[in-house]
């Protein structure tokens, strides 16, 4: 190859990489570049690009039906919504917390229950059986809130997604969409 063939091969591999970064979702058919609003999030200074999308933080998932169903922060009003096109990625952390919550109840019951039979119990076998009971199920309690609290803090650290509302009501909630990425 000749010089000025590697020369444009290089430019062109150069600004294949370098191109403008661009936040572009697709909602309703219609491609919208969150960029500016993104860019315009970090400073807060000027107006407020793309007015009708909104930072929407996921609190809570309240089942599924034709769209995940949460409770999300909207810009400091806390509110029940239908999310359509719902990142996984939140909606898993929160079911895996639902999950650690149930059996951190259990747990709890479990511990009681194991400290009870531990205070009642007379004959010396059965008190060591009861004892080493009370530990395990203590244990087992202890290890989930560490890990309820490493998927807490997870949760905390999601920065949200920026959706729309659409206009559109499912069974009394708005319907806001995040839309598809597209690029």
């Amino acid at each position: 190859m000749n010089r000025r063939t590697i020369l444009t091969v290089a430019l062109l591999f150069v600004a294949a990489n370098c191109s403008i970064s661009a936040e572009l979702r697709t909602v309703n058919g219609k491609e919208v570049d969150l960029q500016p609003l993104i860019d315009w999030s970090a400073h807060k200074k000027g107006d407020h690009p793309l007015k009708h999308w909104k930072l929407v933080q996921i609190l809570e998932s309240k089942g599924e039906m034709a769209y995940p169903i949460v409770m999300a922060d909207i810009e400091g009003a806390k509110t029940q919504i239908a999310l359509k096109n719902c990142p996984s990625g939140i909606l898993q952390l929160l079911t895996q917390k639902q999950t650690l919550e149930s059996q951190l109840s259990a747990a709890r019951q479990e511990h009681q229950a194991a400290a009870q039979d531990a205070a009642n119990t007379r004959k010396r076998k059965e008190a060591k059986q009861a004892k080493r009971s009370e530990a395990a199920a203590a244990d087992t309690e202890k290890n989930l809130k560490k890990e309820l609290a490493e998927v807490e803090q997870k949760i905390k650290q999601e920065k949200g997604v920026y959706a729309m509302n659409t206009g559109a009501v499912f069974n009394g909630l708005p319907v806001w969409d995040t839309g598809l990425a597209s690029h």
